[in-house]
């Protein structure tokens, strides 16, 4: 899976590195920014500053309808964009660093 900026090209800046779903907050994504180009090192920069700081996911879902109602039974997710306004408002980049910080115990 990769992830790209949403507002500004189709440029592929970095990859997913883990994913996990937190009963809390939902889906959680680990990436990592492919720093090489100037381009990704302009909007890792955007993010830092909080200029763009909403996610965006393409995916398609399956479905199963049953007695009028859809059920929606899987989603297989396609890519992430880094965006400035997340249609889900909860969709935004929560750390940015090169370590994820862990909770004391």
């Amino acid at each position: 899976m990769w992830f790209e900026h949403g507002d500004a090209s189709r440029e592929v800046i970095g990859t997913v590195v883990y994913t996990w779903v937190d009963q809390k907050c939902g889906l959680m994504v680990v990436l990592r920014f492919d720093a090489s180009t100037l381009r990704s090192q302009v909007i890792l920069e955007w993010i830092k500053s909080k200029l763009f700081a909403g996610i965006s996911l393409g995916y398609t879902a399956d479905v199963v309808y049953e007695n009028g109602i859809i059920n929606v039974v899987k989603k297989t997710i396609h890519e992430l964009s880094i965006v400035r306004n997340p249609h889900h408002k909860s969709c935004t980049v929560q750390f940015v660093g090169n370590s994820i910080p862990l909770k004391a115990r």
